[in-house]
């Protein structure tokens, strides 16, 4: 495989599930680029975006002691081609991505991106990042907004939701959605950005700053109610996926329930994510 991977698999058995389900994970590839049609100060903040990612990557990777080789010395949109290639051979079921995908809101960015996910076979779920401030109220992002900014993935017995929670806070439109999908009790995946830091993983989850972290006892009523429904011992929140946090970790929010972070697609990192019946 290209060196340029750094690929950790995970698998998530479910009661009801038929067959087995194939997803990639993708988060925080930063990508920062230029056109044709990007006015001067945008193509300027763009390079030096990307000339300050160049370094900050390194530091992420040697900090959360992951590879960095060679191969990762790619500008941030060739590291998002090798994505989308590597979702051409592998045919994952949908690509998952979990936020900052871009590194700030720019035309050229949007346009690189609709035309590179436009292209793939598959369902593309989108939760946005906190450098994608204002993603669902974009006109161009209207194909990864779903209805009134929840997008769904519904498989074979479960389902997959993409939440803002960028700003660290549920967008209000949000959770009577998630409300009607809790109630549905089918197993449930959530997509977001932040992770979620619990008195259930609290101790796992203080190598991260609080800068990356939404806790359980947010001071927004909203979602903290959102955090404990998902907590509920009768949840049907199984696992989440998220990013943010630029390292590769596992721990559980409550008893049972999974939080996955997928570490930094700069550094060719990819989360295969599979679900299977019991």
């Amino acid at each position: 495989m290209d060196p340029f991977y750094q690929i950790r698999e995970n698998t998530l058995r479910l009661p009801g599930v038929k067959g087995t389900h194939v997803f990639l994970h993708v988060s925080d590839t930063h990508v920062s680029t230029l056109d044709a049609l990007s006015p001067y100060p945008e193509a300027r903040r763009a390079f030096e975006r990307e000339y300050a990612w160049s370094w900050v990557r390194r530091d992420f990777a040697a900090h959360f002691h992951e590879p960095y080789l060679p191969a990762h010395n790619l500008r941030s949109e060739a590291a998002f081609d090798k994505f989308m290639t590597l979702c051409a051979d592998e045919k994952p079921e949908a690509l998952l991505l979990s936020g900052d995908v871009l590194d700030f809101p720019h035309g050229a960015g949007w346009r690189f991106l609709q035309n590179r996910l436009s292209a793939l076979p598959m369902p593309v779920l989108y939760a946005p990042g906190n450098h994608e401030p204002g993603f669902f109220d974009l006109p161009e992002t209207r194909p990864y907004q779903g209805t009134d900014g929840l997008a769904v993935y519904r498989g074979e017995g479960f389902t997959i939701a993409a939440v803002d929670d960028s700003q660290k806070v549920l967008r209000p439109a949000q959770y009577p959605l998630l409300e009607k999908l809790f109630s549905e009790g089918t197993p449930l995946i959530l997509l977001m950005h932040d992770p979620l830091c619990t008195r259930f993983n609290r101790q796992e989850m203080s190598v991260f700053s609080e800068y990356y972290l939404v806790h359980e006892d947010s001071g927004d009523p909203l979602t903290a109610r959102f955090i404990a429904r998902c907590m509920a011992p009768d949840s049907p929140v199984a696992a989440i996926l998220c990013g943010h946090v630029h390292g590769y970790h596992l721990s559980e929010f409550a008893p049972g329930k999974v939080q996955i972070c997928a570490s930094s697609g700069l550094i060719g990192f990819a989360h295969r994510f599979i679900i299977e019946g019991l």
